[in-house]
């Protein structure tokens, strides 16, 4: 046994056709084409920034090589580099950061009762900057400050880095 309902008429138009009137799609661009050109130029700009982040940030990572690069410089007190790396011109400069020159012997900063810890294998250990063996205790070494300036262009405004470092004193 089954039950008829009477089928209810406030879903359907009159003359039974469900979908949209014309009115309504007119109405529906309507809204929608004033919306759009907003929306294009938020996401236009969106594109803009991530760009522009992305380019810095790979900015930032040359600089930062080429700032280990020169600090790990350790006998060279002035001195000029430039080239390009990943599509981006960099130069690096050294310079003399005043004439401050400070003698330092080596072992100085050790407490009277502390030991150096020589390597596993009994060698020296050598500097990774420059090949050389480690001064030997009360061995006289000259350091200067040396000021340091990276440039690495970007497509905005050009990445700057100054810092200073030490260098070892040129021998007179």
């Amino acid at each position: 046994m089954s039950i008829d309902r009477p089928h209810s008429k406030a879903g359907c138009r009159a003359g039974g056709n469900a979908g949209f009137t014309l009115v309504e799609a007119l109405v529906a661009l309507t809204v929608l084409a004033a919306v759009s050109p907003p929306l294009f130029r938020m996401a236009v700009m969106l594109r803009a920034g991530t760009e522009a982040i992305d380019d810095r940030t790979r900015s930032e990572i040359v600089a930062r090589s080429l700032l280990d690069a020169a600090l790990g410089r350790r006998d060279a007190a002035q001195y000029s580099l430039s080239g390009s790396t990943d599509g981006r011109r960099w130069s690096v400069e050294a310079r003399p950061f005043g004439d401050d020159v400070r003698r330092v012997l080596a072992g100085a900063g050790l407490r009277p009762d502390a030991t150096r810890k020589a390597p596993r294998d009994g060698a020296p250990k050598a500097d990774s900057t420059s090949g050389q063996a480690d001064r030997t205790d009360g061995e006289e070494v000259a350091w200067m400050p040396v000021g340091v300036t990276i440039r690495v262009e970007t497509t905005g405004r050009p990445l700057r880095i100054d810092t200073i470092a030490l260098a070892r004193k040129a021998a007179s």
